[in-house]
């Protein structure tokens, strides 16, 4: 059984976003980490729908363009994939 990707506070923070263009688009700051508290390195973060993407560092860390009314879909290996806006 495939264990769920932890994206609810604290486990994933929206840390900071700073508008680049008319589309409203931002850098989406967060983190990622197991129910342990301990940072996923390595997990895959998309922009639903488009070929944006990124990967978590060693710390949990990830920072992506997109847009409000995107989602961003996460997926690692042995964990069921989420989606968050």
């Amino acid at each position: 059984m495939k264990k769920a990707l932890q994206l609810i506070a604290p486990a994933l923070w929206l840390l900071s976003t700073l508008p680049t263009g008319a589309y409203a688009q931002h850098t989406v700051v967060g983190r990622v980490v197991d129910q342990a508290d301990q940072p996923l390195v390595g997990v895959t973060v998309l922009v639903k729908g488009t070929q944006t993407g990124t990967a978590t560092g060693s710390d949990g860390n990830y920072s992506i363009a997109a847009s409000e009314d995107q989602i961003l879909v996460f997926s690692y290996l042995g964990y069921t994939s989420a989606e968050e806006t």
